[in-house]
């Protein structure tokens, strides 16, 4: 007989969501349950499970908790907490992967989903700088900061260190907003706008600002507000 008395339920559990293929009709419990069958050992995680879900609110919330709060939950361990830490980053790696090799910034389709990958899964504001060649391919694409849940500070010299880092005529800004909406902020604005002004002065353009608000993104050059910052 096993010692573990919940075995039997983890492996019909695990043959379940293999024979379906994780379908998007598994309940979200079901999916959690699992997961932390490899964090948490000998114990049931289907109430865990639960207690994560209504304490966070959803499947999203779990992920995005902070891990202390995560550790909060009764039954949870620190195995369990850094196993969940583990999946966005996975993910956002994932997702990047797939798009790599394909970027250009007159492809704004692919852009925009790059954009949006790349600040997934963060609890917090960060600005990316992203550079392009002359021929429009994209060279690279790395954090300058990160800042706090409402904000992040940039100066010009971070910036500039980048773009003069990997020799790029041009590049793109980029920066997500936690917990509103994609629309530029009057600090957003003029930041662009100081931005600009100094990159213009070693030569290198700075084609966009994209801000990111969960799966949607504003991008400034785009809108007809804002596209005389911008050296397109």
């Amino acid at each position: 007989m096993s010692d573990n008395p919940h075995a039997g339920h983890r492996k019909r559990l695990k043959q379940e969501l293999l024979t379906q293929d994780f379908a998007e009709t598994i309940p979200e419990h079901k999916l959690l349950e699992a997961l932390l069958f490899y964090g948490v050992p000998r114990k049931d995680t289907n109430e865990i499970a639960h207690e994560l879900l209504e304490r966070f609110g959803s499947i999203c919330g779990v992920l995005e908790a902070n891990p202390a709060d995560l550790l909060q939950v009764k039954g949870m361990t620190e195995n369990a907490v850094t196993l969940i830490k583990f999946i966005l980053p996975l993910a956002r790696r994932y997702n990047i992967e797939k798009l790599k090799g394909r970027i250009k910034f007159d492809n704004f389709e692919l852009l925009g989903k790059f954009i949006i990958e790349k600040h997934r899964g963060y609890s917090e504001e960060i600005l990316l700088i992203t550079s392009f060649g002359t021929d429009g391919t994209m060279i690279a694409c790395e954090p300058v900061r990160k800042g706090d849940k409402s904000m992040v500070s940039v100066t010009v010299k971070e910036v500039l260190k980048i773009a003069l880092k990997h020799n790029a005529p041009a590049v793109i800004v980029s920066h997500n907003h936690m917990n509103r909406n994609a629309l530029p902020s009057e600090s957003d604005i003029l930041m662009t706008m100081r931005l600009s002004n100094m990159l213009k002065e070693i030569n290198v353009k700075l084609l966009d600002h994209i801000i990111v608000a969960n799966n949607d993104y504003i991008s400034m050059s785009q809108s007809g507000m804002y596209k005389s910052i911008f050296q397109l």
